[in-house]
């Protein structure tokens, strides 16, 4: 009996040592395996997000310093890295289409060229009169949710962009804020991205999202309504 008494016992310790040993993880095992679970999502999803090749939606832009503000509708059309942008409504002189095509921009009002040249950014800086570059360039790739040429970068739980750091050629940095997504698809998208930078800040509503470039579905009573961008 004795025997038997020491061989349960003993079979009993080695049980709750296993128990134990399997079942107990360091704060710092379990920040790694978060860590890890979060980098293949930021994989996964950016390797979704970067196959997203044509898109386009419409929305609101808006950009604004402490003295003057800019407000426009916008419909936003991208093939690859090829854009086609129209503005309706800045600075009250009617409809502006900016075309990105092949590294080549051109600006126009109406059937006007207002200005060109090989950089988005400066082409539309110009065109609206702003005393320094939007990075629109980069904004071809905030819209999809990928960072671009972002730092300091921040996602959720779902691997999703929170805010970013951005230096443009001038040395002014950006800070930009993924305040909203939808869901299109099978994909999160965002819906409203805000972005400050030198005396400027930039807000972008999107919606009406088509993941194709072949239809634009517009909705007339919303380009009717009063124009609300920008709003702090």
């Amino acid at each position: 009996m004795r025997l038997g008494g020491s061989l349960i016992k003993g079979w009993s310790l080695w049980l709750v040592l296993l128990i134990g040993v399997s079942g107990c993880q360091t704060p710092v095992d379990v920040v790694a395996k978060q860590q890890i679970d979060q980098g293949s999502l930021v994989v996964k999803r950016d390797a979704q997000l970067s196959q997203l090749m044509q898109f386009q939606f419409s929305g609101g832009l808006g950009v604004w310093t402490d003295s003057e503000s800019i407000p426009a509708r916008i419909t936003w059309k991208q093939s690859d890295n090829d854009l086609e942008l129209t503005l309706s409504g800045p600075l009250g002189v009617g409809d502006m289409h900016l075309s990105d095509n092949a590294g080549y921009v051109t600006l126009l009002r109406g059937k006007t060229v207002v200005t060109s040249g090989t950089s988005v950014n400066q082409v539309i800086q110009q065109g609206l009169g702003l005393s320094a570059e939007v990075p629109l360039e980069e904004l071809k790739q905030w819209v999809r949710g990928l960072a671009g040429s972002g730092r300091a970068i921040n996602r959720d739980e779902g691997g999703r962009l929170v805010d970013l750091r951005y230096s443009d050629q001038s040395g002014a940095l950006w800070s930009v804020r993924f305040k909203r997504y939808e869901s299109v698809g099978d994909l999160d998208l965002p819906s409203l991205i805000t972005a400050s930078g030198g005396d400027y800040s930039v807000r972008l509503v999107l919606k009406n999202w088509e993941l194709n470039t072949n239809t634009y579905a517009s909705d007339d009573n919303e380009l009717n309504k009063r124009l609300s961008i920008p709003g702090r």
